[in-house]
């Protein structure tokens, strides 16, 4: 009789167990929420580098409220605040996102604005540009629960800065190396580069090259036909990773030249120091 009753005991436990577990495996299902609404302190901001430091924009926004079926979420929501040119529809590559968990607004320096439109957006100094923001909010960038908020716009004018890289003094730049039809030229022998290895200059600080490269061979950019005294290259030597652009500085190291043969075009920027190599 006593085993019975425990085979009873236990049969009921386990019954109620299994029963535990089945609510436990239901599966949290997004149910949707309000998209955030974003609103910003001015539609102009004043940008000089007088007031670098000073406030440019300050932006808030509303929390979505995201609700699963399990109620609301209690998970992190992530803000990514999209800054763009107006008419781009936030489709530009170069576009600035900047990632706020959790946050609901923030302000925003003039020299960072200053510093996404001459670097990020690419944008040329001097000149007032329209921008237009919003957020995209989400439960950890999960792209079933982005919400995008309305979008807002302001002017803006960016101011010159320092570029990252001087630019070459004599106002010429060439290419030499393997990876160049001439090869590598030897300081003192300039007939030892082809005249079509020149870069023509575009603007202040932006340099062009379009020209038939030599597979697996590398390169590095000097100011004067033969004269290694001003040079420009990148951090580690041929590194693989920085084939098809990256960042460069003064006196660097040598940079790996594509794989493939082919006409290239070379486009340096000395503002943000940066490069890049497209195939033509």
């Amino acid at each position: 009789m006593k085993n019975i009753f425990n085979f009873i005991c236990l049969a009921l436990f386990t019954m109620g167990f299994l029963s535990s577990c089945e609510k436990d495996e239901v599966k949290a299902e997004f149910l949707g929420g309000t998209a955030p609404v974003l609103t910003s302190s001015t539609d102009a901001v004043d940008m000089s580098f007088a007031n670098a430091d000073n406030i440019g924009i300050k932006l808030d926004w509303t929390n979505p409220d995201f609700k699963f079926n399990t109620g609301r979420s209690s998970h992190n929501v992530v803000y990514n605040l999209e800054i763009d040119t107006l008419g781009a529809n936030f489709t530009n590559p170069f576009k600035q996102t900047i990632v706020f968990p959790g946050d609901l607004g923030t302000k925003i320096k003039v020299s960072d604005l200053n510093n996404y439109m001459l670097n990020q957006l690419q944008l040329r100094p001097g000149q007032s540009h329209t921008l237009e923001m919003r957020v995209v909010a989400s439960v950890n960038n999960a792209t079933l629960t982005k919400l995008a908020s309305n979008s807002v716009q302001a002017t803006a004018t960016p101011y010159k800065i320092p570029p990252k890289v001087n630019p070459p003094s004599t106002g010429q730049l060439f290419i030499t190396g393997s990876a160049t039809p001439g090869n590598w030229q030897t300081a003192g022998m300039p007939e030892t580069v082809p005249l079509n290895q020149e870069f023509t200059k575009v603007s202040e600080f932006v340099f062009e090259l379009t020209m038939d490269v030599v597979a697996g061979g590398s390169y590095k950019l000097i100011a004067t036909r033969g004269d290694w005294g001003i040079q420009y290259g990148i951090a580690i030597k041929n590194d693989p990773n920085a084939v098809n652009g990256g960042d460069f500085k003064e006196n660097g190291e040598d940079v790996l030249g594509p794989a493939t043969a082919g006409t290239y075009k070379f486009v340096y920027d000395f503002q943000r120091g940066k490069y890049t190599v497209t195939k033509i």
